[in-house]
């Protein structure tokens, strides 16, 4: 019993050895948690590495995708990327509404103005706190010529704004 015990901890070793692993590699949390650091501090370049690194580490990390997708939307040149990195955000976790708003933005940046109608309603439905996504639809609207549709939103804006500010939690 003893030496198989011991075989086993000389095998988990050689893997650990073998595989790169140590006690000093960081999880993907801990890689996006120094992303958003960078990103707060103003060093987008720094953050643009660390969340890549964050996505290398767990392709299917929610967050990875939408840290990298917010860096690249503060550049005009970067902005499709953004919006892969925003849908794949959205597509690992269905219910991250910050992510449904700032695919919203970059496709409203973009020209892609149906999708952005799409990406703020859904903020908006996932949480009612993003009330600025009604006023972006509106500002849609707007641009597309139906100011029926965006006087709608515009009101319905103000509406769910006032009952947000007024809401004693």
């Amino acid at each position: 019993m003893r030496s198989s015990t011991c075989a086993a901890r000389v095998i988990f070793f050689a893997l650990v050895l073998c595989c790169g692993l140590s006690a000093a590699d960081k999880n993907s949390t801990e890689y996006y948690n120094e992303g958003l650091e960078y990103a707060k501090s103003g060093r987008l370049e720094q953050a643009e590495q660390i969340f890549k690194k964050t996505i290398e580490v767990n392709r299917y990390y929610c967050l990875g995708h939408y840290g990298l997708g917010r860096v690249y939307m503060y550049r005009p040149d970067t902005m499709d990327r953004a919006i892969v990195h925003l849908k794949k955000a959205v597509e690992l976790d269905s219910d991250y509404a910050p992510a449904y708003f700032y695919l919203g933005l970059a496709q409203l940046v973009t020209g892609r103005y149906v999708d952005s109608i799409h990406s703020f309603n859904s903020a908006f439905e996932k949480d009612n706190r993003f009330v600025e996504s009604l006023y972006n639809i509106g500002t849609v609207y707007e641009l597309l010529g139906d100011d029926y549709k965006a006087f709608h939103y515009y009101r319905k804006y103000l509406y769910e704004k006032e009952i947000l500010n007024s809401s004693p939690f």
